[in-house]
Order: structure tokens, then C-alpha cells, then sequence
């Protein structure tokens, strides 16, 4: 994914998406591609459950490959998770 704004630390805090559907660009007379926009929304330290004034936001952009490829390895990451014995 393309990344626009900077790279951070903290907690999340929020986010939100849009699925946006690229019609034409000026790459190409006609592109019919779909693109998920991912606003993040980090907070660098408190430990509140909402969104402070100071959250830092972080845009990052998908095309239908990329998030494919994400969810691929989100799924990854799970499985190797639930593998682990639980400690109770």
C-alpha cells in the first residue's frame, strides 16, 4: 500500500475507510480499478480509549492486490497466533 502520511508510534486509537472506484486517471483513458483508503488514527502515548485532538493520522492506500496480499498475510499471522499454547 502507499503510504501518505508519516511513519509513527503509539496506539491506535480510531480509523475509518473508504472503498473509492477509479473510473479513469490521467495515467490511462479508462481504469476501472477499486482502492481502499485506510485513515489510522494513532495516539502517541495516553492510554484513553477515544481519539485525542493531538492523534497523529495515517492515510494508507490499497489497490485490490495489495489488500488481497494484506489479508493473506493478516490470515498468516492469526493461524501462527492460535498456534500458540494459552497460558492460563
Amino acid at each position: 500500500g502507499r503510504q501518505v502520511g508519516g511513519q509513527v508510534g503509539g496506539t491506535l486509537s480510531d480509523f475509518d475507510w473508504k472503498l473509492l472506484y477509479t473510473v479513469a486517471s490521467d495515467k490511462a483513458a479508462s481504469i476501472k480499478s477499486p482502492l481502499l483508503r485506510l485513515q489510522l488514527f494513532v495516539d502517541g502515548g495516553n492510554n484513553s480509549n477515544a481519539r485525542s485532538e493531538q492523534a497523529e493520522e495515517v492515510v494508507v492506500e490499497y489497490t485490490k492486490e495489495e489488500l488481497d496480499a494484506l489479508i493473506a498475510e493478516m490470515d498468516k499471522i492469526k493461524a501462527t497466533i492460535q498456534s500458540f499454547p494459552s497460558s492460563s
